[in-house]
């Protein structure tokens, strides 16, 4: 890492997430925080608070270092990864995140890039609903209603819960 980064708000923000304490990572964000990604999906700080909660249920983990700091600009690269992808064998996706800070020393804005490489989690889930469809109906309702992900804390305990149970049956020691 560079500089003031090492035990700045961003890698108290970033300590945060990999131990999963929610509310210490949200005290790194301003109240207008806003989260974008490419195609202009964006997230406020109620829903990164339920982002983070997903990261929390799937056991998430980022590696990362600071590759940029320019003024109240950090750009950082790593590697992002939880139990729900390794569970669909998808490994470890690159990502890159750009933070502004604002007058206070808080995150104001990030912007987020993951590069799937080809992966598709869609794909990947389909042997995984057919089963569900038959096996585990009721949970399969609960985490993916409507045919729509649901990314909440509960929920990502339930995927992970449920990937598990399928990758058993697929082992036949389940």
């Amino acid at each position: 890492m560079i500089g003031s980064t090492s035990s700045g708000p961003l890698a108290r923000y970033m300590e945060a997430i990999n131990r999963h304490d929610t509310r210490a990572a949200l005290a790194c964000l301003s109240r207008d925080f806003v989260l974008e990604f490419p195609g202009g999906a964006k997230l406020d700080r109620g829903g990164m608070e339920s982002a983070l909660g997903w990261d929390a249920g799937t056991k998430g983990r980022v590696e990362w270092s600071v590759v940029a700091e320019r003024g109240n600009v950090i750009t950082i690269e790593g590697e992002e990864t939880n139990e729900f992808l390794r569970l669909l064998e998808i490994g470890p996706l690159p990502f890159e995140s750009r933070f502004e800070l604002d007058d206070h020393g808080l995150i104001a804005k990030q912007m987020h890039r993951t590069d799937w490489g080809g992966v598709s989690v869609e794909e990947a889930l389909s042997p995984v609903l057919a089963w569900a469809r038959q096996a585990a109906p009721a949970e399969l309702a609960e985490v993916y209603p409507d045919g729509r992900m649901t990314y909440t804390e509960e929920a990502g305990r339930a995927w992970v819960d449920l990937l598990r149970r399928w990758s058993r049956s697929q082992s036949g020691s389940g």
